[in-house]
């Protein structure tokens, strides 16, 4: 007896095509924007975003110095050919275009050398430059703002360090040419501590809060948020950022631990 059923065409427990094989190789929040009607000629992806410098003069002598440096987001502008096979199909689909494009602060999607990179984005412009004899097809400019720094990986980077019985010292590579900032997760076994410090790249971030067995803590920098079983806790210092290539760092205990860390760091792109 064949004990298989479907439901909607599918297999009972059968998996999805995953978004990211199903959708297109450019893509806004799922809408595809390289396929047989819409074709991307031109992507901009990979200028850098728009940078703020703040910067002062010697006021005796030649020359200046940089006080601050620091990404503030970015335009990303397509050139795209939009066709179908008649007028009215085409008048749909420029409408369908403007509508799938109306999400505020979507994810565009792009992949590049089979990795997908994505930005949160929103549209801000589609110039159709229509003229009149373009009944079935035309050449448009879309342009994307992200107010994001950079361009992130779908899949973060997981780095493991278990067993840890004490402090320790401990080194990955990020593999992004951009900062990252990581999420850390301590997971505590047979424990009683009354303090933790982590120390990366000259920040140090201190947590005078006890940990004992069966505690969960979770150092989320990008979430500026720090959790001990779910609940906010306070803490003194700077949030660790690592930044690309070697990563080396160091985990302070006061008081006896035995602990399990993962951190996942974002693999960021300028």
């Amino acid at each position: 007896m064949n004990s298989q059923y479907s439901i909607s065409q599918a297999a009972i427990g059968a998996s999805p095509v995953p978004l990211l094989i199903a959708q297109d190789v450019i893509a806004f929040d799922g809408f595809g924007l390289q396929n047989a009607n819409i074709i991307t000629n031109e992507i901009d992806y990979d200028d850098t975003g728009n940078i703020d410098l703040n910067s002062f003069n010697y006021p005796r002598e030649d020359g200046g110095a940089v006080l601050s440096k620091f990404y503030r987001g970015r335009d990303i502008k397509l050139t795209v050919t939009i066709k179908a096979a008649t007028s009215d199909a085409f008048q749909a689909l420029l409408d369908t275009v403007k509508k799938s494009l109306s999400k505020t602060e979507g994810q565009l999607d792009v992949v590049v050398a089979g990795e997908t990179r994505t930005i949160k984005a929103t549209c801000k412009r589609i110039d159709f430059q229509r003229k009149h004899y373009n009944i079935t097809f035309v050449q448009a400019q879309i342009t994307f703002e992200s107010k994001e720094p950079f361009w992130y990986s779908k899949s973060s980077q997981s780095f493991q360090f278990l067993g840890k019985t004490g402090t320790f010292s401990e080194e990955f590579t990020n593999l992004g040419s951009a900062n990252g900032n990581p999420a850390l997760y301590f997971i505590f076994g047979t424990s009683s501590v009354s303090a933790v410090t982590i120390t990366a790249f000259g920040k140090t971030l201190t947590l005078s809060t006890s940990f004992s067995t069966g505690d969960i803590l979770i150092v989320d920098s990008g979430k500026k948020s720090i959790t001990k079983n779910g609940t906010e806790i306070d803490y003194t210092g700077q949030f660790p950022i690592f930044k690309p290539g070697s990563c080396p760092f160091t985990v302070t205990f006061t008081g006896t631990v035995a602990v399990d860390l993962t951190v996942i760091v974002p693999k960021n792109y300028l």
